[in-house]
């Protein structure tokens, strides 16, 4: 088991900080302007991109972000398809996230970072354009 978390982590691994400009939905992938994750995750060293496509016209998104740790650090960042940061955080052990957040579409593929470090705990992602 201890073997197969260490792959699915190396597989999901990128550099926190050296996050280029984020580069559009894969070519053959459908859009996604709905997106809803929620995990539990133990002893976790391992970074993911979550992608939000916005269409024209799109006139609210909201991304609720919970994340509870018993360990560990979870480092998050919200990039607009500029690749500008709009919004970032990090969780500890203790009180947790729990925390909806609301912005101004704007057209283009949003990304949603996550970073676990030696992290032990949940999250959940909800994140919806209307």
């Amino acid at each position: 088991m201890k073997r197969m978390l260490m792959v699915v982590a190396m597989l999901g691994v990128f550099t926190f900080a050296a996050a280029a400009a984020p580069a559009p939905a894969p070519a053959g992938r459908p859009a996604r302007e709905n997106v809803t994750s929620n995990e539990t995750f133990e002893s976790r060293n391992a970074a993911r991109r979550v992608t939000l496509t916005v269409s024209r016209g799109a006139d609210k998104m909201t991304l609720r972000l919970r994340v509870q740790l018993t360990r560990g650090m979870v480092q998050w960042r919200l990039l607009d398809p500029s690749g500008n940061p709009r919004d970032e955080g990090e969780v500890v052990p203790g009180p947790g996230l729990d925390d909806v957040r609301t912005v101004k579409p704007v057209e283009g593929c949003w990304i949603l970072e996550l970073n676990w470090l030696g992290a032990t705990g949940s999250h959940e992602v909800d994140w919806r354009v209307k």
